[in-house]
């Protein structure tokens, strides 16, 4: 019924199929009579085709105190055939009926959960059954953090954690993609949560927030797979670079007092490169302009 976007196979040596990950589910769930320590949200539209191998990606994990939330986001396609087709009482589905943006199906997703952990995952990426397990074990041992973070399968090895570490993440410009990502709802609410006037890079802006507030945690393993499907919207290269370009005008001012004149420099020339690289010539040319005034 699913066919896999992914080329890796699983932890036990296996494609990445639904097959195999209902055949090597760690654990058989019991039934939801207690508040879930994680929740785990997924929102989507139109993603009939990978939805169901991200939801068998959840399902896979070897820690099951969870409920999961998917957030059909005004999907036109049979997204809600593909949810109803589990009979799984960990699963809530919501769906909105009009479509609204990622952003705004996340936080619909924060709003419905009763799990003090949020963890959040794209419809056309998946987690290594370990992922909840590590999370959760993050926390334990750093109950002071507000999130924590995992790198990506096959990844870049990043290394940034601690405290105050605001000025670091602001210098590197990124920390962590969404599905990487799981935060204290305590700590989502208070600073906000996703903002709906993003439809590109809303992740960079979530944990800019987040770093700002708090400290964090790093899982140095590769949990998360990215997908990469012909609809996603990290492929269309244009929205990326003005995503890119709303953050750094909106984390301006913050750049330069935390970090200095050079650090906004180097982010107004990569800016500028990238819309180069689009045929933008008027906006590369403004950015080449702003790193030469720092």
């Amino acid at each position: 019924l699913f066919r896999s976007p992914f080329s890796i196979t699983s932890e036990a040596g296996m494609p990445f199929t639904r097959q195999s990950f209902i055949k090597n589910r760690a654990n058989e769930h019991s039934p939801m009579n207690t508040k879930p320590k994680v929740t785990v949200v997924i929102p989507t539209f139109n993603r009939e085709a990978t939805l169901g191998i991200a939801i068998e990606s959840v399902l896979a994990q070897t820690f099951d105190h969870y409920e999961l939330i998917i957030v059909d986001d005004g999907s036109t396609d049979g997204t809600e055939r593909v949810v109803k087709s589990y009979n799984d009482n960990r699963i809530k589905y919501i769906k909105h009926i009009v479509n609204s943006g990622q952003s705004a199906a996340n936080n619909t997703g924060i709003e419905h959960a009763e799990g003090d952990i949020i963890s959040f995952l794209d419809s056309d990426d998946i987690w290594l059954s370990r992922y909840l397990a590590k999370v959760v074990h993050a926390f334990d041992l750093n109950p002071r953090v507000g999130f924590v973070y995992s790198r990506i399968y096959n990844g870049p090895a990043w290394s940034l954690e601690g405290e105050n570490k605001f000025a670091e993440v602001l210098t590197q410009g990124f920390l962590s993609s969404t599905i990487t990502l799981s935060a204290k709802k305590s700590a989502l609410n208070q600073v906000g949560r996703f903002n709906v006037t993003y439809s590109m890079c809303n992740d960079d802006d979530l944990c800019f927030r987040l770093a700002r507030e708090f400290s964090f945690a790093l899982i140095t393993e590769g949990l998360a797979v990215i997908g990469f499907t012909p609809n996603s919207m990290a492929r269309n290269r244009v929205k990326s670079v003005l995503g890119w370009e709303k953050l750094l005008l909106e984390y301006k001012e913050e750049i330069v007092r935390n970090c200095g004149y050079k650090v906004l420099a180097f982010h107004a020339f990569k800016l500028a490169n990238q819309f180069l690289t689009c045929r933008q010539i008027e906006k590369g040319g403004r950015y080449i302009l702003l790193a030469c005034a720092c």
